[in-house]
């Protein structure tokens, strides 16, 4: 009994898989800035790393979906090595969000019928300034001051305000000078 019930389920499990595939990503991530309602567009690549053709299909959250221009092409099929660059353009919504698009690679059917997908998630992020006419702060290739540099920033004013200290007392003395002189003539 214990034979024929872990060969069952050998079959079984064995009937029900199928690849899905391998994929390479050319960024993990997207961000996109720019103030509400303005265009903003980035190109992802999309490799097949695998030994078969795949079917590709990308997904947008419900929460963009509203932004989404243009996803050029949704769907596309790649052969093993091949690389489809895809057009992400986007309009730039109220506030600042983060979300997701889906790039699913779709596989063979299964003897069951069912089509088995593998898939990534790709963060996306909106980044909306708050102030009309102000520059995005916030991104993820921002400039980050190092303490070397801050060391530097307050030398430089340190050094300044001495200077700015001892012209002044030089310049007082000028005036001063012949004040303070006894003459015994």
């Amino acid at each position: 009994m214990r034979v024929v019930l872990i060969s069952l389920i050998l079959f079984f499990s064995f009937a029900l898989t199928a690849h899905a595939g391998a994929l390479t990503l050319s960024d993990a991530r997207y961000a996109f800035e720019g103030g509400a309602g303005r265009i903003s567009s980035d190109v992802l690549v999309v490799r097949n790393d695998s030994t078969g053709q795949q079917q590709y299909q990308l997904f947008v959250d419900p929460e963009i979906r509203d932004s989404v221009v243009a996803l050029e092409p949704r769907s596309f099929l790649l052969l093993p090595g091949e690389e489809r660059a895809v057009v992400l353009r986007f309009r730039q919504p109220e506030e600042s969000i983060s979300s997701s698009i889906k790039l699913v690679a779709m596989g063979e059917k299964t003897a069951a019928g069912l089509t088995v997908g593998n898939g990534i998630t790709i963060p996306v992020q909106f980044i909306v300034p708050r102030v009309a006419g102000a520059s995005a702060v916030v991104s993820l290739n921002s400039y980050h001051m190092s303490p070397a540099t801050a060391v530097y920033a307050l030398d430089f004013l340190l050094i300044v305000l001495a200077v700015w200290f001892i012209r002044s007392r030089q310049s007082h003395n000028l005036y001063t000078r012949d004040r303070h002189k006894i003459n015994f003539i």
